[in-house]
């Protein structure tokens, strides 16, 4: 799974706003909806943000696994942040690997 976590530390460290981003650097409401519930997005649009704000790949993006993934579901569901999202996390009966879905 990605998470654009990084991306919005980073808009905290800053005290870059959605609000800035949208009127001070352009981004649309679409990109910016993107990037807040950690949908796809093009490189293209990566090194974009990497290019405004000067910063690298692991400023903006970062990979985890699927046991960090379902830590992060768990929060998710506790806190009822990013409820909008309809996750679905499966255990394999067979294999005891766990399987991630997202759905937009």
């Amino acid at each position: 799974m990605m998470t654009y976590d990084p991306f919005w530390r980073m808009m905290d460290e800053r005290r870059i706003s959605t609000y800035s981003l949208e009127v001070d650097y352009g981004f649309n409401k679409a990109f910016i909806y993107r990037l807040k519930h950690n949908k796809n997005m093009t490189l293209s649009s990566i090194d974009y943000i990497c290019d405004v704000f000067s910063c690298s790949v692991e400023d903006v993006v970062v990979h985890i696994g699927i046991k960090e993934a379902a830590e992060v579901i768990a929060w998710m569901q506790v806190t009822g942040k990013y409820s909008q999202l309809n996750l679905c996390l499966w255990q394999a009966a067979d294999s005891g690997d766990a399987w991630l879905l997202l759905f937009a």
